[in-house]
């Protein structure tokens, strides 16, 4: 009886724990997450791996996130494979208000892949544009 009861006890707390959302550094996790992790000193650190043991991940989810060591960067599992998640050195445009702004300091070609000014706008038709 009494180990019936126990099993029973056990049962009943794996249910209400499995679910509840959980919470690491707080005591009322955010209803909409599943795992809150709250901080003011310490942070996240994922897994950290080589190229080769990432692309060995047997049945990788979609949407997995790892740290690729090799190529210093986070890398994601998406439903055509691995890519690499952009930090900010990656991204050269980026929106401010009203403007779009590119932080590269050599030139920028549109129309051209070798760009011969700071703005080389090059066209296959006769039509000039005018700013």
């Amino acid at each position: 009886m009494k180990f019936s009861f126990t099993c029973l006890a056990a049962l009943v707390c794996t249910h209400i724990v499995l679910a509840q959302n959980m919470g690491i550094g707080t005591t009322t996790p955010h209803a909409s997450a599943m795992l809150d992790l709250q901080g003011t000193n310490k942070g996240l650190l994922l897994p950290r791996m080589i190229a080769t043991q990432r692309l060995t991940i047997t049945n990788a989810a979609t949407g997995l996130i790892v740290y690729d060591t090799d190529s210093s960067a986070f890398m994601q599992k998406n439903a055509d494979g691995w890519v690499k998640l952009p930090n900010t050195n990656d991204v050269l445009w980026w929106k401010n208000a009203n403007n779009i702004l590119n932080r590269n300091i050599g030139n920028v070609g549109i129309g051209t892949s070798i760009p011969d000014a700071k703005l080389d706008v090059k066209s296959t038709t006769n039509y000039v544009a005018q700013f």
